[in-house]
């Protein structure tokens, strides 16, 4: 996975990418994402829309 330092933009995941990290963890108030990567904990934090520009 490559990171880009860019304004927040929404992401769009495929469901390749979705079901090769399953299972996946929402919570869609705080904007996170949780799974696994080879054994380790990853959570992705979004953007709150109050910030994006």
């Amino acid at each position: 996975m490559r990171v880009l330092d860019m304004p927040a933009y929404d992401a769009i995941l495929d469901f390749d990418w979705l079901s090769a990290h399953s299972p996946i963890t929402h919570h869609w108030d705080n904007r996170t994402m949780s799974f696994e990567h080879k054994g380790v904990p990853i959570t992705i934090q979004g953007v709150n829309s109050e910030h994006a520009t």
